[in-house]
C-alpha cells in the first residue's frame, strides 16, 4: 500500500508539472501553435510518455480552466464560513482572496482569458457554470452592502460587480513580484481597499455610476 501511494504522489507531481509547462507555453505561444512536442520537451520527457498523463492537449486546456475555477469555489467557501463578518468584511476578504489567487495562478488566468475560445462548447460548458456561480456570488455581496446603505441602493450591482472584476481580473497583464510574500500581502490590501474604496464611494453624492 505505501508503494502504491508513493506511485500515486509522483503521478500528481508529474500531472502538476505538465499542468505548468502547458500554461507556460500556452501563455507565451499560444495554443494552437504549442505542440505535444514541445510539451514533452518543456517537461523533459518523451512525447509518447506524455500520453500517459493526458489524452489529448486539448484535456490540458480543459484542466487549466478547471483548476482555477475550482479554486475560485473554495475562496467562495472561505468567505462564506466567515459568520462573524459583516458584509464589507466578506467583501475585503473576497478582493483579498481574488488578488492572492491572481498572483498565484497568473500564468493559468492568462491563458484562460487569452484562450478562452478555444475550448470546445462542451467542455466549455461546466467551466461556464462554475464561473457564473462565482460572478454570482460577487454580486450578492455587493447587494449585501447596499442593503447595509454603504452603497446606494439604486445603482445597478451587476454594474458594480462588473466594475470590480474589471479592476482584479487583469493583475497578469501588469504585476510584476515585488518584495516576496510580503510585498504580495500589501498589494492584495491594497487593491483590497481601492474596490471597497471606489464602491463606498459611489454612496454619496457624487457617485456617477448609472442607476438602474
Amino acid at each position: 500500500m505505501p508503494a502504491r501511494r508513493s506511485t500515486g504522489a509522483r503521478s500528481a507531481k508529474r500531472q502538476r508539472q505538465i499542468s505548468d509547462a502547458a500554461a507556460k507555453l500556452f501563455k507565451a505561444n499560444g495554443y494552437v501553435n504549442t505542440s505535444m512536442q514541445d510539451l514533452a520537451d518543456e517537461v523533459g520527457i518523451l512525447k509518447p510518455s506524455l500520453y500517459y498523463h493526458i489524452r489529448s492537449k486539448e484535456d490540458l486546456l480543459y484542466e487549466i480552466f478547471a483548476e482555477i475555477h475550482e479554486d475560485v469555489q473554495r475562496i467562495m467557501a472561505e468567505i462564506d464560513e466567515q459568520d462573524d463578518l459583516d458584509a464589507s468584511a466578506k467583501l475585503r476578504l473576497w478582493a483579498r482572496l481574488h488578488v492572492q489567487h491572481a498572483i498565484t495562478h497568473r500564468e493559468k488566468i492568462a491563458v484562460f482569458f487569452q484562450e478562452v475560445g478555444s475550448l470546445s462548447p462542451e467542455r466549455m460548458a461546466p467551466i461556464m457554470v462554475m464561473r457564473q456561480a462565482y460572478e454570482r456570488f460577487v454580486l450578492s455581496l455587493i447587494q449585501g452592502e447596499q442593503l447595509s446603505g454603504k452603497i446606494d441602493q439604486s445603482l445597478d450591482a451587476k454594474q458594480l460587480s462588473l466594475l470590480a472584476f474589471g479592476v482584479l481580473n487583469w493583475m497578469h497583464t501588469w504585476y510584476q513580484p515585488r518584495g516576496g510574500a510580503a510585498g504580495d500581502d500589501k498589494l492584495a490590501d491594497l487593491c483590497a481597499d481601492f474596490i471597497l474604496g471606489g464602491l463606498h464611494s459611489v454612496a454619496s453624492p457624487g457617485g456617477k455610476l448609472s442607476p438602474r
